[in-house]
């Protein structure tokens, strides 16, 4: 056993039945993975939201209907039988195992699930009785024949088993299941030797090509790489398109002993991600990532997000942070003098950009209006241990705080008086990186950065953040360009994951001083806006930093080409805000911004949403003066499709 556990990760226990493996696309109820979490699954409703729920909630309120929609589909009704014969509910799964072989156009899987289901039951005779007349009515099948051999080896009838492995071997010379249950035999009579001769038996059969990938195995493991690779050429040339199982095994084995140029050379020409999904995806992400290929490893992670998987989000997620992180890093100049910097303002709410129409939801500005100008913080914190004075930050808790700061502050002194509210960013030229100062601005840094606005502005606001504790403290220079004095001094704290009551107090406290010092007149602010309930302004803030982020990475493409990192988590996170605060106008105004602007880029990832769009705007309409202007511009966006 010790060489079948090398060979195949064996362990002692007899083999299982073996249910046909599943064609059906991932149905809407998947199983969870997570080791951590065995007794979860999860569901996603029509937006592509995820909720986990225990297995008893998915059986109590999910299965039955899940069996009633699926009642004429096979596929549908196999993946449900099959994850609940694997959950131990085989006695709730007879009828619909029956149902299952009834209208099933592959007769031998009808009843390979219809026996394994009995099996599982212990109802042996009638499981041998529906296998013999399978093999009786449609002749010899790989896995009816292993099942029966289950069946057989469950009375004792133990003389036949190794003919009828023979067969199932002749029928189907790649069956997993049979080639390890013969190979298991096979070391209980004569050693490893014998293991090697059957594979070697097998491996002449027409069709073989499993057998020849554990002799690769072998030879990878005698550092024999030249006859590997032989076997591993000698079966991709047996199938087209290659199985996904062979794919798994070639990449896997590769991968563990290092080979990884050789892992790419045979794998990635035979890559389809439709064929072969997420397993065999995975582990030439691994590859290329580790040998800096990132465009390449993009594209896969790309076709296999094209496939609208639910349960591969999550890794497919954590493969493009990665990439993500692996592009920066070659990006990233070794000097920070190297960065390119320049200032990026954006004056009024980021939801009501003028090129979206949206401006014509505010109250107009006068010509004359004073002009606040609010650079995004500086940051004291402890993360950072360089000693250059700025660094380009991705998705940092830090770097979406700063920016969300700085947006509200100005949407709010935009919003509840007659001055113009004006946030003003540094980004680095060419790259979607925004760049947050690791040291506080003196007034005449805070001035330079704040001259990059059109027009001068009235007054500048230099905050900074002291995130150096858990209660981060804020504190606002409020300076006036024509004196270079602070004339205002404005402070607060909170914890960085409740910012709610510290930002809406600075930022009433800052109006008051563009009131007071700036000659600007108090005004009501448009009622459908808001107020932000306390709940939704964490989700808030962050599609606020998230459409800016766009808005640049649109810029940037301009430049250098597509440079958003995690796209599809950006829009994904939006939809679910705007979904969640549905009466709410503002986050669909968000979106819609976001997806106009990355359209722009010429990606057409916002086609995704437009079905799922559409359905929030028909399930919760909204009759607020923003409402037409979201319809207007949702027909505007996909009627230009390219």
């Amino acid at each position: 056993m010790n060489f079948l556990r090398k060979l195949f990760g064996l362990t002692e226990s007899e083999p299982a039945a073996e249910a046909p493996a599943a064609k059906s696309p991932t149905p809407a109820v998947v199983e969870s993975e997570a080791a951590s979490l065995p007794e979860l699954v999860s569901v996603f409703d029509e937006y592509g939201r995820e909720r986990r729920i225990t297995r008893d909630e998915w059986r109590r309120e999910h299965r039955d209907a899940a069996l009633k929609a699926a009642w004429d589909n096979p596929n549908g009704l196999y993946a449900i039988v099959a994850a609940e014969l694997g959950a131990g509910f085989a006695a709730d799964m007879l009828e619909p195992a029956r149902r299952f072989a009834e209208i099933c156009p592959d007769k031998a899987s009808g009843a390979v699930l219809l026996g394994v289901t009995y099996f599982e039951l212990g109802r042996v005779d009638e499981a041998a009785a529906v296998f013999e007349a399978c093999l009786r009515d449609h002749g010899d099948h790989a896995l009816v024949l292993v099942n029966y051999a289950k069946v057989k080896q469950r009375r004792g009838e133990t003389d036949e088993t190794e003919a009828l492995l023979w067969r199932a071997l002749q029928a189907d010379p790649n069956g997993e299941h049979a080639l390890v249950w013969a190979a298991r035999e096979a070391e209980a009579r004569e050693g490893a030797p014998a293991v090697a001769s059957l594979l070697r038996k097998v491996a002449v059969l027409p069709g073989s090509w499993r057998a020849q990938l554990w002799l690769a195995r072998l030879a990878l493991d005698d550092d024999d790489l030249g006859s590997a690779k032989a076997l591993y050429t000698l079966a991709l040339s047996k199938v087209k398109p290659a199985p996904a199982a062979m794919l798994v095994q070639i990449s896997g084995d590769l991968g563990m002993r290092g080979k990884l140029a050789e892992l790419l050379d045979l794998v990635l020409p035979q890559f389809d991600a439709s064929q072969h999904g997420l397993a065999v995806g995975s582990n030439l992400l691994r590859a290329l990532l580790a040998l800096n290929r990132v465009d390449e490893a993009r594209g896969v992670i790309e076709s296999l997000y094209r496939l609208k998987v639910p349960d591969w989000k999550q890794a497919l997620d954590g493969w493009q942070k990665a990439a993500d992180d692996r592009a920066l890093a070659q990006a990233e100049p070794s000097e920070s003098n190297e960065l390119q910097l320049q200032c990026a303002p954006l004056e009024g709410p980021v939801w009501a950009m003028e090129r979206e129409g949206f401006s014509r939801l505010l109250t107009p500005k006068e010509q004359a209006a004073p002009r606040i100008g609010i650079i995004a913080p500086s940051f004291t914190f402890d993360s950072i241990d360089e000693s250059p004075e700025v660094s380009a930050q991705r998705e940092g808790r830090e770097g979406v705080f700063g920016r969300s700061f700085a947006l509200f502050l100005a949407e709010q002194v935009h919003l509840a008086t007659s001055a113009r509210g004006i946030a003003v960013f540094l980004r680095v030229a060419g790259r979607a990186g925004f760049v947050l100062s690791s040291a506080p601005y003196d007034v005449s840094q805070a001035l330079s950065v704040a001259g990059a606005v059109g027009g001068g502005c009235t007054l500048v606001v230099n905050p900074h953040v002291d995130a150096t504790r858990p209660l981060w403290r804020l504190s606002l220079q409020v300076i006036d360009p024509g004196t270079r004095e602070v004339i205002v001094d404005l402070d607060g704290a909170c914890m960085p994951e409740n910012p709610e009551r510290t930002f809406r107090s600075l930022a009433e406290r800052l109006a008051k001083v563009a009131v007071d010092h700036a000659g600007a007149k108090p005004q009501p602010a448009p009622s459908w806006a808001g107020p932000l309930t306390a709940d939704a302004f964490p989700a808030q803030m962050l599609a606020r930093t998230q459409t800016l982020d766009v808005a640049v990475a649109a810029l940037a493409c301009d430049e250098h080409g597509p440079v958003l990192l995690g796209e599809r988590q950006v829009f994904d996170s939006m939809l679910f805000q705007a979904v969640e605060q549905a009466q709410d106008p503002v986050p669909r105004l968000l979106l819609l911004t976001a997806l106009a602007r990355h359209r722009d880029t010429g990606s057409k990832l916002y086609l995704e949403y437009e079905e799922r769009f559409r359905r929030l705007v028909a399930e919760h309409p909204q009759t607020n003066p923003a409402a037409p202007l979201v319809i207007a511009g949702l027909n505007g966006l996909f009627s230009r499709r390219a």
